[in-house]
């Protein structure tokens, strides 16, 4: 892709980002790539099926105009699925709440004699862990 390809598909990215739920983002980015690539491969073989049927070769050019017009025609075909785009107004709630992180040490039912499994880092960590 050239550059300004990468910058016309940023606004699809943005959309995406917000649309999507939490937990789920690298998911949704494969999907993305994936319909992008797939959306490629069916348009280049799409373009050249219609090519061949119209009939239109390197010395034939009678049916280019309908060609053309054709492939500049479906550009608008995405137009009647923006209705389906969330207003501004519309806040996207996840709908799962992920759980909190709980900590646990290396060891948390043994003897105090092993070594932590946290950093010291962290000590107010271990010292939580230590009391509990």
């Amino acid at each position: 892709l050239t550059v300004m390809g990468q910058i016309a598909f940023m606004p699809i990215l943005v959309l995406s980002a917000r649309l999507c739920p939490v937990g789920v983002e690298a998911t949704l980015f494969a999907l993305l790539m994936s319909i992008l690539n797939l959306a490629g491969f069916l348009s280049n073989e799409l373009g050249a099926l219609l090519t061949h049927f119209l009939g239109v070769t390197e010395t034939n050019f009678e049916l280019l105009w309908l060609l053309l017009l054709i492939t500049n025609l479906s550009n608008l075909l995405p137009i009647p699925f923006l209705k389906w785009l969330p207003s501004e107004e519309e806040q996207i709630t996840p709908e799962v709440v992920l759980p909190p992180v709980e900590v646990w040490e290396h060891g948390h039912n043994k003897g105090s004699g092993e070594q932590s499994f946290l950093p010291d880092v962290f000590p107010e960590l271990i010292n939580s862990t230590k009391q509990s």
